[in-house]
């Protein structure tokens, strides 16, 4: 190249760096200006919800409302949501211990009356803690964020109890194919 087709080119490329830092710069500032909006909104999230359900509204509501009412006001909801998480781990913990990782084979009524009354605990202590949380004046956004990622774990755990229990897969894993 010539002297003056290189400066040219020196110019004309210098300007479409510069143009390019100022998308770069532009997207960067709305990125952060976005995020900044997701952190408000999460600060300031109000769950609002509703159960249609018979037995929530005749039975498991009223439960909880007697349990609530003896519970200290102390007590961190998430200390509730983690006393579920260990009632439902008490079956599966179970489980593996005396039949092992297989999913064939007979269960004894002990294990599935376990079962059953570990779950309803779970169920008690999942509504539960909402209304403890409520009733401190401790709910957040994170304590509902913290209860529904224990939700689907125990959603996730209580799939392969009841495969196991209804002998529907050889292979634990099965499931993801």
């Amino acid at each position: 190249l010539k002297n003056k087709d290189y400066n040219y080119y020196k110019l004309h490329t210098c300007h479409h760096l510069i143009k390019g830092h100022r998308k770069l710069i532009g997207a960067a500032i709305e990125l952060s200006l976005r995020l900044a909006r997701v952190g408000a909104l999460i600060r300031n999230h109000k769950y609002i919800g509703s159960n249609n359900s018979l037995y929530y509204h005749y039975v498991l509501s009223h439960i909880c409302d007697f349990i609530i009412n003896r519970l200290p006001m102390w007590l961190a909801p998430n200390v509730v949501t983690l006393f579920g998480l260990m009632c439902n781990w008490i079956p599966h913990a179970w489980m593996i211990y005396w039949y092992g990782w297989g999913q064939e084979g007979p269960l004894s009524k002990t294990f599935c009356i376990v079962m059953g009354v570990t779950y309803q605990m779970y169920l008690v202590a999942d509504n539960c803690d909402g209304k403890q949380a409520r009733r401190t004046g401790s709910s957040s956004p994170m304590g509902m964020l913290f209860d529904h990622g224990v939700d689907a774990f125990v959603a996730i755990c209580n799939t392969f109890m009841l495969m196991r229990l209804f002998n529907i897969a050889p292979n634990p894993f099965q499931i993801f194919t």
